[in-house]
């Protein structure tokens, strides 16, 4: 029997968080405190999800989740584009950590997928040896996209890159991880597509496969009312 409950719960708690956010508040327990800090220094950590994202400096995934010291695991790449090494991370947390859930995570206007972009459209464009190697994980996707595309609107040619890349890291991780793939057949571990919008602050994730997810109103738990 698969026991949703545990990344369910994790997943319902991070759009909440997120519903905060976009309202401008935040959740008192998302502030360090230094008994919190005391706490996760002499107990460890037990983060409730793992978040694959991008490097990009508009993406603040703990205060976009309204979430503070101690409850993400975070791993930031630009592209947010699977390798051994955040395939590894995404394995502790899971295996070691007992985290349930992870999201991976784009966001609108991504530089490196735009890059990826001008790569699939002029194959000779040459960056450093180190950013192709990156781009090499994102253009084998795009092609298919960019040979079946119905529109010559750059910025929804992105946004349809970007939708497209998060599909396939998330396809990848199982596929490449036995560990990780054992772990969702059984009910312990989930991963979820999710998409940043830079301008308005919402994540919109990919739920259509999970049915009754629970919602419960943002301001449940006592808030403080940002400055603007």
């Amino acid at each position: 029997m698969e026991t949703q409950a545990s990344w369910k719960e994790s997943l319902e708690k991070l759009i909440q968080g997120n519903m905060r956010f976009r309202m401008g508040l935040r959740s008192v327990e998302s502030f360090a405190s230094a008994l919190r800090l005391k706490e996760l220094a002499e107990k460890g950590q037990s983060p409730s999800a793992i978040i694959l994202t991008c490097s990009d400096s508009r993406v603040p995934t703990e205060i976009l989740f309204d979430k503070g010291v101690g409850d993400l695991f975070v791993i930031r790449v630009a592209g947010n584009v699977i390798s051994d090494t955040t395939i590894a991370s995404i394995e502790y947390a899971a295996m070691i950590l007992n985290t349930p859930l992870c999201v991976v995570m784009g966001h609108t206007q991504c530089g490196a997928i735009q890059a990826a972009l001008n790569v699939v459209r002029a194959p000779n464009t040459m960056a450093t040896k180190s950013i192709d190697n990156l781009l090499k994980k994102i253009v084998p996707g795009l092609k298919q996209i960019v040979d079946r595309a119905s529109t010559n609107d750059d910025h929804t040619l992105l946004q349809h890159c970007v939708v497209h890349n998060v599909k396939a890291q998330v396809g990848s991780i199982l596929e490449v991880s036995g560990m990780l793939r054992d772990r969702a057949d059984q009910g312990k571990f989930r991963i979820v597509g999710a998409i940043y919008n830079l301008h308005d602050g919402a994540v919109d994730f990919d739920t259509k496969d999970i049915p009754d997810l629970k919602i419960e109103n943002p301001l449940q738990m006592p808030v403080f009312k940002e400055f603007k």
